[in-house]
């Protein structure tokens, strides 16, 4: 599997459980902050440095837990954890939970259409049971799913640090930092302070254009008063 495939255009990070998501809407804060993640990881990274380290600049940064940003650095924090032996590579349930969120609007709601007790649901997620081979028939009928068996090559590959290090530098690679948006804004709005002075013969014309109709009609009321003046002698 491709870690970034393009749609229209749209750049799009993939997950290690096959999940795409979108980069054309990062807000200002989500690319800066992306862009130190870019800079930061590596295979070398320890798995449980690079997690604290992740989490501290996340917070830091003030996003949210609902912004892609966060669901991409779990991802890169998974990779370095099975890549250092910390973490099981992804099996069925993971791939079964990822594609429960994305379909159903919530977990009670997948149970309702695959007939399958919430509990039981529960204990699959939590690797406590499994699914029989009918029910798990079903769910991948629901889901408009089916089982795949890969190598272990393959696992690694869709598992692999660099390609998601090279997807992540790609992506912030397509967009304009900070500096260069500001600076382009700034380039597209004109700056008064750069227009040419205005000489004083303009200036001056300029004031008696705007005084020249009001010298006129001073002149036409004298000569009114005057005539009324004049008649009442």
């Amino acid at each position: 599997m491709n870690l970034k495939v393009q749609v229209e255009n749209t750049p799009v990070y993939q997950t290690i459980t096959g999940r795409r998501i979108l980069m054309s809407n990062l807000t200002g804060p989500e690319s800066g902050f992306l862009e130190k993640v870019a800079k930061k990881y590596n295979s070398k990274q320890n798995w449980t440095r690079f997690a604290a380290w992740w989490n501290a600049e996340f917070n830091g940064a003030g996003l949210s837990t609902s912004s892609v940003v966060y669901r991409i650095c779990q991802d890169l924090e998974t990779r370095l954890g099975i890549h250092q032996g910390k973490v099981s590579p992804p099996d069925y349930r993971d791939y079964l939970a990822e594609m429960i969120d994305t379909q159903f609007s919530s977990r009670q709601d997948f149970c309702k259409a695959t007939e399958l007790d919430p509990g039981q649901l529960s204990r699959v997620l939590a690797s406590r049971a499994d699914l029989s081979l009918k029910v798990l028939q079903k769910v991948l009928e629901v889901l408009h799913a089916q089982l795949v068996i890969q190598t272990d090559e393959d696992s690694r590959t869709q598992t692999s640090i660099d390609r998601a290090a090279e997807a992540i530098a790609d992506i912030v690679g397509r967009r304009p930092s900070a500096s260069e948006s500001k600076a382009e804004s700034a380039s597209a709005e004109p700056d008064e302070r750069l227009e040419p002075p205005i000489s004083r013969t303009t200036l001056q014309k300029m004031i008696d254009e705007q005084i020249s109709p009001l010298r006129e009609q001073v002149r036409r009321l004298e000569g009114e008063l005057h005539a009324v003046g004049a008649g009442s002698k």
